[in-house]
């Protein structure tokens, strides 16, 4: 829905974040990133880079290391769109690290393939 910011998509996406409460309590870290992810697309809603920060910090306390890699890289999406180079570029690299620490080698280098 970010990309194409067509409706048929966000209804899925609300869909979605249904059936995801019934698994948020396991994973807190998703719950605030999925939250973010919505402020991120909805007009007017404001505090979004708080959001992301607060999803950050979740994943970060957690012990799973493939939560702050997913974090970091959608919040740097969201910082890169608002115009924030270096906040992008920092968490952008956070993910990168995040991805190696959890051995995810593919996903690393895709990241420096594909860097903004």
């Amino acid at each position: 829905f970010r990309k194409t910011k067509k409706d048929k998509w966000k209804k899925y996406a609300n869909q979605s974040a249904k059936d995801f409460e019934k698994f948020a309590k396991w994973t807190p870290s998703h719950k605030t990133k999925l939250l973010a992810e919505f402020a991120s697309v909805e007009e007017g809603i404001e505090n979004v880079s708080h959001m992301y920060d607060s999803a950050i910090k979740s994943a970060c306390e957690g012990s799973n290391i493939s939560d702050g890699g997913l974090v970091y890289e959608t919040a740097s999406a969201h910082d890169l769109e608002q115009g924030n180079i270096t906040t992008a570029s920092h968490h952008y690299g956070q993910a990168h690290n995040s991805y190696l620490k959890w051995a995810a080698k593919c996903k690393a280098t895709h990241l420096i393939l594909h860097s903004f």
